[in-house]
């Protein structure tokens, strides 16, 4: 997530950075889609079936990090010792 922003922001200045960004997410999908139909052929679903799961892996990485960012916030603004 940090390195999309961080392509993203960066190639409005350098051209590189643009295709870096192209790289880093046609890896991305391209791993998206061997591990879904992985997914599906291990469990027997149906093939109509991949889109659905192929939603799912930027879904929960972005609600992942999304998370993680939030705890970190909280965590830094309690006081140390006191619970929520």
């Amino acid at each position: 997530m940090v390195s999309l922003a961080a392509a993203a922001v960066g190639s409005l200045w350098r051209g590189e950075m643009l295709a870096l960004l192209a790289v880093e997410l046609l890896l991305y999908a391209a791993g998206a889609v061997v591990f879904g139909v992985m997914a599906l052929r291990r469990c027997g679903g149906s093939w109509s079936l991949l889109p659905r799961v192929l939603a799912c892996f930027p879904t929960f990485h972005l609600a992942y990090g999304v998370g993680m960012l939030v705890g970190g916030a909280r965590a830094v603004r309690r006081p140390s010792g006191r619970e929520p």
